[in-house]
């Protein structure tokens, strides 16, 4: 008969554990002068090669600002971006900037004449740079125009949207930091897949030939890649197909792995990792 003994408690500090997160801290300012330039390249070169990442961003700007947005027309009507835009497309193109790389930047110009806000220009965010005191307020921002000359602006003159930015930093964070590891583990199986099936069609094949000549294994190894590479019919010289002593190749099989049915769960956790319907 089992012995319940209800004062004993079972110790779990010995026990491994198979995973484990980082503890990351906030990187708020704590230096007189605190610098903070948001990764651009990186996270833009991933929204610019995963489609679906891309369509996600494109989709909440979409959801974001509908068709159109509501204020004073006489006010709104100079804002025209780089010259070709409308209100619209360019808060849409903020708000998509700072999906990206966790922060966007755009010049608030004003009119000498008018004395008043006309326009707002996006900026590269890459070459921004997030300038902070010592008490986490932002004091300015730095542009890099390149060949050594810096632009300064006062928070007043920079529209800044920062994505979700925490506690007592200052700036946002990228919407792909969290689905990095996944994006890459959907498009090596991507890439796997598309290496099988195309193997399937044109297997690496191993050929034994009985000579050692130099120059009848490079005519035989060429005669075979051109015959995979047109798919058609060859004409072998006299004597060259009867030096193949054997030929083997790869056995690819999709039985043991369900290539497509790994990648449709790792569409599935992408959803909705971003919150996004399927």
């Amino acid at each position: 008969m089992t012995t319940l003994r209800t004062g004993q408690t079972t110790d779990f500090s010995n026990q491994g554990t198979e995973f484990t997160v980082d503890s990351i801290d906030t990187d708020g300012a704590t230096m007189t002068e605190t610098y903070y330039i948001p990764n651009w390249t990186k996270w833009h070169g991933i929204y610019r090669s995963i489609g679906e990442l891309r369509q996600v961003i494109n989709k909440f700007g979409s959801w974001t600002f509908g068709r159109g947005i509501k204020g004073e027309t006489k006010k709104l009507k100079f804002i025209q971006g780089i010259g070709k835009d409308s209100p619209r497309s360019v808060l849409k193109n903020c708000w998509r900037t700072a999906l990206i790389c966790g922060d966007s930047f755009a010049h608030i110009v004003k009119s000498s004449i008018l004395k008043r806000k006309t326009n707002l220009k996006p900026l590269n965010p890459g070459k921004v740079a997030i300038v902070a005191n010592s008490e986490g307020i932002i004091i300015r921002y730095e542009q890099d125009l390149g060949g050594g000359k810096v632009m300064v602006y006062d928070p007043e003159e920079i529209y800044h949207l920062s994505y979700e930015r925490i506690a007592d930093e200052i700036h946002g964070i990228p919407l792909p930091e969290a689905l990095e590891t996944l994006i890459t583990m959907r498009h090596e199986a991507l890439g796997d897949l598309r290496v099988l099936y195309h193997r399937t069609v044109k297997p690496i094949l191993f050929y034994e030939a009985e000579t050692d000549d130099t120059t009848k294994l490079n005519s035989l190894e060429d005669t075979i890649n051109k015959a995979f590479k047109n798919t058609e019919s060859v004409i072998l010289p006299m004597g060259v197909i009867k030096e193949i002593k054997r030929a083997s190749s790869p056995v690819f099989s999709t039985g043991e792995v369900n290539c497509l049915a790994y990648i449709k769960f790792l569409v599935r956790l992408f959803v909705t990792d971003v919150g996004m319907p399927e």
